[in-house]
């Protein structure tokens, strides 16, 4: 079964501290939406099945999913713009420290840049 992807991804709080969920299709935010103990009236997981059944736009799945998590208070808003989302990399957000210049350590130069743009905005430790 293929999944209903929606773009940009829809950023919400998980049970572990300091660790962001970057929903970006319909069959994960159902997941999500049922992982959550707040069921108010935005609620969306009637339109997720829906859009599993092809009868509901994914884009409108997004939309519905980011109210609730509003709602809830589990959204995280994006480091990124929607306009600009796919065209910028962590290291036009911030510089990256001098001591991790390496180019063979691409994974922890990435890793450590998120970790600075996630400080400079006030999310984790």
């Amino acid at each position: 079964m293929a999944l209903h992807w929606f773009n940009p991804p829809v950023y919400v709080r998980t049970d572990r501290p300091g660790i962001r969920f970057g929903v970006s299709h319909g069959e994960g935010a159902a997941e999500q939406l049922l992982k959550w103990t707040k069921r108010g009236p935005k609620w969306a997981v009637e339109i997720c099945m829906a859009a599993m059944e092809g009868n509901v736009p994914t884009q409108e799945v997004r939309r519905a999913f980011e109210a609730a998590a509003k709602e809830d208070k589990m959204f995280l808003p994006c480091l990124v713009s929607p306009a600009q989302f796919g065209s910028v990399t962590f290291q036009r957000l911030a510089p990256r420290p001098k001591a991790i210049r390496n180019p063979r350590l691409p994974a922890i130069r990435c890793c450590r840049a998120m970790i600075q743009v996630a400080r400079s905005h006030g999310l984790g430790a």
